[in-house]
């Protein structure tokens, strides 16, 4: 028997289009995705035919969306399996208000670093990123060289204050290291990422810096969301 010609709605047009540039790595892991209006531009269809694209993408963990930030290429890897123990000691909220605070004293560091930073600290930033490759396979080793590489950076600022947030926060920042790193499929990204920002510091490159750092905290921002109550 014939089978029945398929009707493919401009929404499923753009799902397609937007859903093979994702699965091609045109864009990757934690990439923005374009915003409704620059979608609707570019795929010249209306705002309401790309909300219903991206919403099917979200179903199906492709993307994930931060509210007022945007949406994200997401790894469906992270959402198959996962140690989830450390959700149960932290609370969505908190969660979020640590990684402002870090965004906001680490972005701020990156400018003083780039001014202040002797060549060899800037080498141990590299270092602990090659140390967290290192100890990718031992959770509680993984956690503490990522810990360390950020408290590298605020160290070649040269401000102590930053420091200091840093230690006294320490319980806290760890929990949230903790809940990250245990999603399943999550180190490939973390390293990669760390890796990138390390090579912008060693080149004076504040601005990629930062924006790798921002971009990455409104990504786990969208992600986590989803792991939380």
């Amino acid at each position: 028997m014939i089978s029945k010609i398929q009707k493919f709605t401009l929404a499923d047009e753009a799902y397609e289009r937007i859903k093979a540039d994702i699965l091609s790595k045109n864009l990757k892991e934690g990439a923005p995705i374009p915003s409704e209006n620059q979608l609707s531009r570019s795929l010249s269809v209306s705002r309401v035919v790309v909300r219903e694209a991206l919403q099917r993408l979200r179903e199906e963990r492709l993307i994930v969306t931060y509210h007022g930030k945007g949406s994200f290429v997401a790894n469906r890897q992270n959402f198959e399996r996962g140690n989830t123990e450390y959700f149960s000691e932290l609370d969505y909220t908190t969660f979020k208000d640590i990684m402002e605070l870090r965004a906001s004293i680490e972005c701020s560091a990156i400018v003083s670093a780039v001014e202040n930073a002797d060549e060899a600290e800037l080498e141990r930033v590299k270092a602990h990123a090659k140390i967290m490759e290192a100890v990718r396979d031992d959770d509680d080793a993984f956690d503490r060289a990522d810990y360390d590489f950020h408290l590298a950076i605020l160290c070649c600022s040269h401000n102590q204050m930053y420091v200091k947030i840093a230690e006294q926060c320490n319980a806290q920042i760890m929990l949230c290291l903790k809940a990250m790193n245990r999603i399943h499929g999550s180190r490939e990204y973390a390293l990669e990422l760390h890796t990138k920002i390390a090579d912008c510091l060693y080149a004076r490159n504040a601005k990629e810096a930062i924006y790798l750092l921002k971009n990455n905290g409104e990504y786990n921002l969208a992600r986590m969301r989803e792991f939380f109550p």
